[in-house]
């Protein structure tokens, strides 16, 4: 390492800083026709691998406190110089890295110059801009600054009601906005709150020093509601102020996993879902402009993802669960609801999760009764897709595809349940009878024998049940769920036309592409044709009638599962 120092210093003094480098001047002919400061690519090199070197080697320099001193002692000395020399953006980078190896009161005028880079940014600037920035700060213990400074950016930019109530409906005046830097502010706090390193610095400070950032961040929901109230409000501070919605939540959810004993982050949370219902929710259901939707769909979906957060990393208790639940159904009874089906799915995940994989002997009923809960709002999810397919077919498709993921996710949690449990039995029936529903329905609307066809793939299916049987068959354990329940079907005599029954058979053939669960296939299918036997007659009516069609259709499905063997695949 020193060597390499020795190397750089003379370079330095071949491009004329001979009163920094007087001290190598016999060294400086041996050097000078092979390196130069000019050679950016080379100065870089060497400033990496000092710094690997250092990495290397700083326990055993740290063991050795006479060495360690002697060591940085030598690097502080010429650190400034360096900065001063090779402003190239790749010479930076290991010099800040290598400032950060050192005490913070070995290089105390780099202090300064570290806060005033952070402070000259502007918004927008690159992560590679500010990360080595930050991290040394924070290698220093001097994390507060930089809280300091983003809660001093979000103050002066922060919107200021008249009242002093944010619930209070008035006008919001806007301070310092055009100077302010509160979404670079808003970057930096991502990047601490992003890293393990940094987010575990932010946290060894004392709960003083970080309450007044989290306050900073609760003022901008006020100026959300302004701009959904119609007020003027540019495009960029609506979006630093959904921002700072989204940080307000994440630190929340950080604060209180870090002190649990604080209820306030909590709280502060539970207060955040309430003024979303009442405040940001009527403008889905009743938006006039195109932006005002967008714009409540987008804080509601952020609320919904924060939530989610607050019950994966377990700060949430019942009371808080529940009051989630209530903020989901009133989210979906609102007439615009359904586009934020996919992170409803996503929150209902973590609630089944957390019910099904924590259970306690002591909370059986509470457990029951939220698990009942869930499965209602599940149902009415699956009712909402299908509802909007019947309005809209284009729109509906696209909820479908949005979907897709979230609902896969939310079948997955069958793993911590049993075949015959009350999660269970409700998700999928659910299931069955919207796959069996849209099937019987499209078949109904057929109007020509010509158009009774057997499906050869999930895509010949219509969208709604395309989507839950494509996700289903992703996963064999969901599958063998959805054809118990289906069986179950069967034997509680809800079937009963010949497209319902066509239906399920269109499912049956589907799964049986997976060339899987044929035992459960076949057993369904010979109940199937028990079943339908009372339809017989129908063969009687003339070979155009689309009802004997379907059934023909459906006894040929029926066979190719019974009896495999006649496939000329098989």
């Amino acid at each position: 390492m020193l060597v390499i120092r020795k190397c750089l210093n003379v370079c330095i003094q071949s491009a004329g800083d001979n009163e920094f480098a007087s001290s190598n001047k016999e060294n400086s002919t041996m050097l000078e026709d092979v390196l130069s400061v000019q050679d950016t690519a080379s100065m870089a090199s060497l400033l990496e691998i000092l710094v690997i070197l250092w990495k290397s080697v700083q326990k055993s320099l740290m063991a050795n406190q006479e060495t360690f001193k002697y060591t940085t002692s030598k690097f502080s000395s010429v650190l400034p110089q360096y900065l001063k020399i090779f402003q190239e953006e790749r010479c930076k980078a290991p010099l800040i890295l290598l400032a950060s190896l050192l005490p913070a009161s070995a290089v105390p005028a780099l202090r300064s110059k570290v806060m005033s880079h952070l402070r000259s940014l502007k918004a927008g600037t690159a992560v590679m801009s500010y990360s080595q920035y930050v991290e040394c700060l924070c290698s220093w213990g001097q994390i507060s600054h930089i809280v300091e400074l983003i809660e001093n950016w979000l103050v002066e930019a922060a919107p200021v009601r008249a009242q002093g109530d944010e619930d209070i409906t008035g006008k919001v005046h806007f301070d310092g906005l055009e100077e302010s830097k509160s979404d670079l502010g808003l970057d930096y706090l991502d990047y601490l709150l992003l890293h393990p390193k940094t987010r575990d610095c932010l946290f060894t400070l004392p709960l003083d020093q970080i309450r007044p950032l989290h306050r900073a961040l609760n003022k901008w929901k006020s100026l959300l509601f302004s701009s959904l109230s119609g007020e003027e409000v540019r495009v960029e501070f609506i979006e630093t102020a959904l921002r700072a919605f989204i940080f307000h939540g994440r630190l929340s959810i950080h604060l209180q996993y870090k002190f649990p004993e604080e209820q306030g982050f909590l709280k502060s949370l539970e207060h955040s879902v309430s003024w979303v219902e009442k405040r940001v929710l009527p403008f889905l259901a009743n938006s006039s402009s195109e932006q005002q939707l967008s714009l409540s769909r987008k804080t509601i979906e952020s609320c919904l993802t924060v939530c989610k957060n607050v019950l994966r990393v377990s700060v949430g208790d019942g009371d808080f669960r529940d009051h989630l639940l209530q903020h989901v159904a009133s989210v979906l009874q609102t007439e615009k609801g359904y586009m934020c089906t996919p992170h409803v799915l996503a929150l209902l995940t973590e609630v089944a999760q957390g019910c099904l994989s924590h259970k306690a002997e002591t909370q059986e009923d509470q457990s029951s009764l939220t698990i009942r809960i869930l499965t209602n709002i599940f149902q009415k999810v699956v009712e909402i897709i299908a509802h909007r397919l019947r309005k809209d077919k284009e729109e509906g498709q696209e909820l479908c595809c949005s979907s897709e993921e979230a609902l896969y996710d939310f079948l997955l949690v069958t793993k911590f349940t049993t075949e015959r449990s009350e999660f269970i039995t409700g998700v999928f029936s659910s299931l069955c009878a919207a796959v069996i529903i849209d099937i019987s329905r499209t078949l109904q609307k057929i109007s020509h024998v010509e158009e009774v066809l057997t499906p050869e793939t999930v895509n010949d299916l219509p969208p709604l049940s395309n989507t839950i049987l494509k996700v289903t068959l992703k996963s064999p354990a969901v599958t063998r769920f959805f054809l118990s329940e289906i069986s179950s079907s069967i034997e509680s005599e809800v079937i009963d036309s010949i497209t319902q029954w066509a239906a399920v058979t269109h499912i049956l053939t589907i799964i049986k592409q997976s060339d899987a669960f044929i035992v459960e296939l076949k057993e369904i299918a010979l109940s199937v044709r028990r079943q339908i036997q009372s339809h017989y007659n129908i063969t009687a009516e003339n070979s155009d009638n689309i009802q004997r069609s379907i059934y023909e259709s459906t006894v040929r499905m029926l066979n190719d599962i019974l009896n495999p063997c006649q496939q000329p695949n098989s």
